[in-house]
């Protein structure tokens, strides 16, 4: 979501854009050590924490400069 005015709100209660992530498969998926970035160069601008998606569900990723996680949001 691009240009989040009032969907979703983080844990500061920012609306920051956001992706989302869905595991389609039946098995966990993990991303540890897996990238994400907005531009080619660099391609590695970030880099998962310990994340395990379980089968069928989604992960939510702000797109903001908090470059924090707590289990719960990842910025």
């Amino acid at each position: 979501m691009s240009k989040n005015g009032c969907t979703i709100e983080d844990w500061e209660g920012d609306n920051p854009d956001w992706i989302e992530i869905y595991n389609t498969t039946t098995t966990n998926q993990d991303l540890t050590g897996y990238y994400i970035s907005d531009d080619p160069d660099p391609i590695d601008k970030r880099k998962f924490p310990y994340v395990s998606m379980a089968p069928l569900r989604h992960l939510l990723l702000f797109a903001s400069e908090k470059d924090s996680t707590d289990g719960t949001e990842y910025h």
